[in-house]
């Protein structure tokens, strides 16, 4: 059965309104759902929900895998206070396009993605490079972000693990009523995808960070980090 969309509240342009919309009717039919196997590569830490009023969250999912990371030669990213943060790429390049397996009728495609970035990087450089895990609350931190219980459209959501690690974040694009948000994020070396807070396979425990900066890109500079021997191993998240 299609429920009427709530009216949006965000501070987004009608078009993105009336699309957001048309993705609240979409994600309200009901397909049988059972729980889904988060897509390989991804964060797959799970725990209960941060903030009030967040219950019947998706099902916890199963625990996230390290992942290497080379290096990106000649190239960092910095904070607003110049604080640097490690990019990478995969060594595994291989794209995998598409909806992942359990999750029809619960997603819809915003954009095509590549294994050239995760989530992280995905909203922290535009999509250019891997961002690993460890990093995350450093730039939350650093560039000014604010923890608030209700959350604005541009917002971010972060996905906490049990280890209180960020293994996921997006970006908030409309809220409504009845606590209705859409997201817009990039799952692992999947594509980029709008869904609910809980249409998703990162687990029951989120929450929302604004910031007054313009856009949430961190500053890329083509400086030299210091030569590592090899790969780095780091947590790559979704």
């Amino acid at each position: 059965m299609i429920r009427r969309c709530s009216p949006l509240v965000a501070r987004a342009s009608l078009a993105l309104a009336a699309a957001a919309c048309v993705a609240v009717a979409l994600f309200f039919i009901r397909p049988s759902f059972a729980p889904a196997t988060p897509p390989e590569g991804g964060p797959r830490l799970a725990g209960q929900a941060r903030l009030a009023g967040q219950s019947q969250l998706a099902k916890p999912a199963q625990p996230a895998a390290l992942a290497r990371m080379l290096p990106v030669p000649g190239m960092l990213a910095l904070t607003d206070g110049g604080i640097v943060v490690p990019l990478g790429w995969p060594q595994d390049k291989t794209a995998e396009p598409g909806i992942p397996d359990g999750f029809e009728g619960q997603l819809i495609v915003a954009g095509r993605g590549n294994a050239l970035s995760n989530c992280h990087g995905w909203v922290f450089t535009g999509g250019r490079y891997w961002i690993p895990i460890e990093s995350v609350d450093t730039i939350l931190n650093d560039n000014g972000y604010k923890l608030v219980a209700t959350p604005l459209a541009d917002d971010l959501i972060v996905y906490r693990g049990d280890d209180g690690r960020p293994v996921h974040t997006g970006i908030v694009k409309a809220v409504g009523d009845d606590g209705f948000v859409l997201v817009e994020s990039k799952w692992g070396k999947h594509d980029i995808f709008w869904h609910t807070r809980d249409k998703q396979a990162f687990g029951t425990r989120f929450e929302y960070w604004h910031s007054d900066r313009d856009g949430h890109l961190l500053r890329l500079s083509n400086q030299t980090m210091p030569a590592t021997s090899g790969p780095a191993r780091g947590t790559v998240g979704g």
